[in-house]
């Protein structure tokens, strides 16, 4: 029986630790594809600093109007936003 709880809890642990692994590899990704956009032409949606746009247009999540990244601010938020998750 108590090798039984053993083996739960430790799966449940490993699955955790891959599950919070792989989070870690999507903004790497993400951040990589959009380096591509010239950084001084970059808008963000404050709500959702993940969607960017080389043009000021509003927010394919929730329809806010995007605004322009000055000094890299939009980095600064995705970092924040990742420790809250």
């Amino acid at each position: 029986m108590k090798k039984s709880i053993f083996m739960v809890a430790m799966t449940a642990i490993i699955s955790t630790a891959l599950v919070a692994c792989s989070s870690g590899n999507n903004s790497k990704t993400l951040s990589s594809e959009q380096a591509t956009i010239d950084q001084a032409d970059l808008y963000y949606c404050l709500m959702h600093p993940d969607e960017t746009s080389a043009k000021p247009e509003t927010c394919p999540v929730c329809g806010m109007d995007m605004i322009k990244d000055h000094d890299g601010i939009r980095e600064h938020l995705l970092v924040s936003l990742s420790h809250v998750k």
